[in-house]
């Protein structure tokens, strides 16, 4: 059943237009049908109820952890169930959504929990404010005070990030009192609590009707200051949303129908705001809102601006034709129909300097904000409409939503989800909370009687979270829009088409640039070192998305430098600059430089080098240029001069860094182009050194020895990719640095996730998946191969792939007896070609005295025989062997997959063979 809450218990107005007790009678089952869903979709979606009811209402986020409180009269996650509604508290982790720990618990009576806030998350031992309210005596022994006084009275609890109760205070008059909002003083440690009272809540003051209460706990749990407040006699004047900023001011939202004097009614319901001072002394003012019918507001929070400044937003909704768009904004918002989400800005002084309106036709209600730290807002709500398009369509249901905005008020985004149902009468979700992380996670938490994602409705009301992550879609249709340029270790580069190479030039570059033609222009250069003669590091970015200018370098000390000036930032700290870039530093070695449009920067300070990610908005598809290509979703027109010539990719040695037009010397800056900051005598000219690599640098070049430690040295990092370990084994091996192998690491950790779709080993039947499955044994008795093969192709033909952009193929290749490669009995090619891609992979190889492509492909630069084997001679057959480890990786998009190995220009089976061995086959 339904749980009996209060019509103003959770939100007074009914979303689906009707009174709340009114719910739509089961039909008979009809073809399920989806809610009003847009991409791009979230990363992950969960759904947990049972016949009985589950709502989450309050969350937030610290450290790569969800807290979530709610409250169901059910066991939530097995936990006990103490009788009537009971509250519960949540911890998932926010990469996937999964459930690290769940605490429930409740008087014997009916028990709501509303609100959640955390305290002292920079320092990695954050502490965890639940409030809410209770019509009985909580549980908590020794650390619980507090009895119940009659009715319903308020609760604070606090736990750490293991669940171990810290302590709970209950307090409450003989009559109703309610808490909704929470929220904590990072600094101090005190906690405040909001809702309403029917009765006296404070000494000496009893309420006529509805009076607002806000109390004050310090962090050990002592009680501390309350004020009971209200309008003029029998008013209602409810509380929803509280915070509180970096000076320690306190801020209360909620709705009045009532006149706080001076102030007169607008008339209906009116939304308000006010501030009081720390200790709740001090009321500073007092601000009514709205139009002469019911407004309602439901949260508040405080934000920083760029200047430092501090700004307030209030949520909610409102009814009435017009509002005043503030001092900053302008002119007068008008009702687009029905209720309309509404958002209003306020100075720290109480002025009113922007409004906002988002609205349809229907019923839209925002019921929750939150702030990254200074350049986005994100709201979520209620919508019986299409949202996104204007004019929308009335979608027949009750969808959540999820806009974000920036500090100006212009929308940004809008998300809007639906759930799906067999009976389109139960497709009703209601978003109730909001938390953004400092990194792309924005999370929606409430609860729905429909189907979330994979999830499905047991009954009632079940809570569901999701996880959007913002500027980058993981929706498949969109993979384009997902993808991030990288350059890490030697350094390795990844455009953000995907083609990966080696740039290993000295000297400070145009990594990414906006074309001329490009709105919003930015550029992001790279500083690269040399280590010895053939190897490079990254040793400092800059970037401009804006009017300032941001650099980070391989450093101890002042690793961080805003507009020429060195910047501490403590761990967990956000700095928000004049043109709407945030710098948030969320580990010990890591920056997050994020754009207005939604670009993320990501560097990696290792002291001695970096590492570089870049993730574009899907704006700027097309609209770029420089070392990290085009982003246009085709790899092989990446690499073009600066002044446009195309150059045909793979490039070689001397394109790359000796031809008179060469690529690197296309993209080097000059020293007016610069963004970088320079020591005592130093200039782009000075970090410049045009013999730089001396020559190309591969793991072919590498001893057995040498590969081998470096292999083992990456491997225990971690990196497991085949690109990646590649890459990792040259770094270690050139340099003897094993802090490059957790570079490597990390670095994989930023690409898109590889799917492994086949692994085919030979020791025992090939599969059908093969065209010849013939099997060998070589003449050393201890290696199985498919094979052996002369002039012929053959095919390994995979189906049902996910969704994907690229294939890599990684495999063991066997030369067997007497290839020549180049030489006069040449030449003896080997390759690769793809169905419905075409050939990707040619050369040659010689277990001669005969020259050989082989690292390269054929036309490039010819290399001894054996160059880049992992093995020569080891299988004992009489005119010789060599194994080779080859990656080849090609743009791929389709489910089927058709491989065909082949080679030509041998003279026979008895004379020259080849084979293959732990062929894999990795999708992203």
């Amino acid at each position: 059943q339904e749980a009996p809450v209060s019509p103003d218990a959770f939100y007074p107005v009914d979303f689906t237009g009707g009174p709340r007790s009114v719910r739509s009678q089961r039909r008979a089952p009809a073809p399920p049908v989806m809610g009003l869903t847009t991409t791009p979709l979230p990363t992950w979606t969960l759904e947990n109820g049972s016949s009985a009811t589950e709502q989450a209402m309050a969350t937030a986020t610290c450290g790569g952890f969800l807290y979530t409180v709610g409250t169901a009269n059910s066991s939530v996650l097995a936990q006990p169930h103490a009788g009537g509604m009971d509250v519960f508290l949540l911890k998932h982790r926010t990469r996937d959504g999964v459930l690290v720990w769940a605490e429930q618990f409740g008087s014997v009576a009916d028990d709501f929990g509303t609100g959640v806030a955390i305290q002292g998350c920079a320092t990695g031992n954050p502490s965890i404010y639940v409030t809410g309210y209770t019509k009985g005596t909580l549980p908590g022994g020794a650390l619980h005070t507090g009895t119940n006084q009659g009715m319903s009275d308020v609760f604070v609890r606090k736990y750490n990030a293991n669940k171990a109760l810290q302590w709970s205070r209950q307090r409450g008059s003989t009559r109703d009192d309610l808490a909704y909002g929470i929220a904590a003083n990072d600094t101090t440690g005190d906690v405040y609590l909001t809702g309403y009272t029917l009765g006296t809540f404070v000494p000496g003051v009893t309420a006529s009707s509805n009076d607002i209460i806000i109390a004050r706990y310090l962090a050990n749990g002592t009680a501390s200051t309350a004020v009971q407040i209200g309008t003029t006699a029998n008013r209602t004047d409810i509380a929803r949303g509280i915070t509180v900023d970096r000076d320690g001011n306190v801020y209360v939202a909620g709705y009045t129908n009532g006149a706080f004097a001076p102030l007169v009614s607008l008339g209906g319901n009116d939304i308000f705001v006010m501030k009081y001072s720390a200790d709740l002394a001090t009321q500073n003012w007092v601000r009514q809102e709205g139009t002469s019918t019911a407004d309602y507001a439901y949260a508040v929070t405080a934000s920083r601006n760029a200047t430092g400044a501090t700004e307030i937003y209030v949520v909610g909704h409102v009814y009435g034709a017009a509002i005043t768009a503030g001092t900053l904004g302008g002119g007068t918002l008008a009702n687009a129909g029905d209720y309309d989400a509404a958002i209003f800005q306020y100075s720290t002084a109480g002025v009113k300097q922007r409004a906002t309106l988002l609205g349809t036709q229907g019923r839209d209600a925002v019921t929750a904000i939150t702030s990254d730290g200074g350049a986005n807002l994100y709201v979520v709500g209620t919508t019986s409409y299409d949202l996104k398009n204007d004019p929308g369509f009335d979608v027949g249901s009750v969808d959540i939503f999820l806009a974000k905005y920036d500090v100006r008020l212009n929308l940004l985004s809008v998300h809007q989800y639906g759930s799906t149902h067999d009976d389109p009468g139960f497709e009703n979700e209601t978003a109730a909370g909001v938390a953004a992380d400092n990194d792309t996670g924005v999370y929606v938490v409430g609860y729905s009687t429909g189907n979330i994602g994979a999830g499905t409705n047991q009954g009632g009301f079940d809570l569901f979270a999701m996880r959007y992550a913002d500027g980058c879609s993981v929706d498949p249709a969109l993979v384009a829009s997902c993808r991030s340029g990288n350059g890490w270790g030697d350094p390795h580069l990844v455009t953000s088409d995907r083609f990966n190479y080696d740039f290993q030039s000295v000297g400070e570059f145009i990594l990414t640039e906006s074309t001329p033609l490009a709105a919003n222009p930015f550029v992001v250069q790279s500083r690269q070192k040399a280590s010895g003669n053939r190897v490079a590091l990254y040793s400092g970015v800059a970037a401009r998305f804006g009017t300032d200018r941001v650099g980070v370098y391989a450093r101890s000390t002042n690793p961080l430098m805003v507009n020429g000036a060195a910047v501490a930032l403590t761990i967990g700290d956000v700095r928000p600059l004049s043109d709407g870039t945030r710098v948030f530093r969320p580990t010990s070695t890591r920056y997050l430089v994020t754009s207005p449009q939604g670009d993320q920067l990501i560097v990696d300070n290792f002291t001695s080098y970096l590492n570089i990610t870049l993730t574009l908005a899907p704006s700027r598809a097309g609209l770029v240029r420089g070392l990290l290509g085009n982003f246009n979703n085709v790899r092989a027109d990446d690499f073009a001069l600066r002044d446009g010539t195309q150059l045909t990719a793979p490039l070689s040695f001397n394109q790359l860094y000796k031809n008179t037009s060469n690529f690197a010397d296309s993209w080097r800056i000059s020293q007016t182009e610069s963004l970088f900051d320079y020591g005592s005598g130093e200039s782009t000219a000075s970090l410049t050194n045009l013999s730089l690599p001396a020559s190309t640098a591969t793991t072919t070049q590498l001893t057995t020895t040498q590969r081998q430690a470096a292999q083992a040295t990456c491997q225990s990092a971690g990196v497991l990719d085949p690109v990646q370990l590649d890459g990792c084994i040259l770094d270690v091996a050139m340099t003897n640095d094993p802090v490059l192998a957790t570079g490597a690491a990390q670095a994989q950790a930023q690409q898109p996730i590889a799917s492994q779709v086949y692994l085919g080993r030979f020791d025992a039947e090939a599969g059908a998946e093969w065209s010849n499955q013939a099997v060998s044994l070589s003449p050393s008795g201890d290696r199985f191969f498919l094979g052996e093969f002369s002039n012929e192709t053959v095919q390994l033909s995979l189906a049902s792939l996910p969704a994907h952009s690229t294939v890599t193929v990684s495999f063991d290749l066997f030369i067997l007896q007497s290839w020549d490669g180049n030489g006069p009995f040449g030449p003896n090619h080997w390759g690769l070609t793809v169905g419905g891609v075409g050939e990707v992979f040619r050369t040659t190889f010689s277990n001669t005295s005969s020259a050989q492509f082989y690292p390269g492909q054929v036309g490039g630069v010819a290399s001894p025989a054996g160059s880049g084997a992992t093995e020569r001679n080891t299988l004992f057959y009489p005119d010789g062997d060599s194994i080779y480890h080859v990656t080849v990786t090609f743009d791929h998009t389709t489910p089927t997959l058709a491989l065909q190995f082949f080679a030509d220009g041998l003279p026979g089976i008895t004379n020259e063979t080849w084979g293959l061995d732990k062929v894999q086959v990795q999708v992203r």
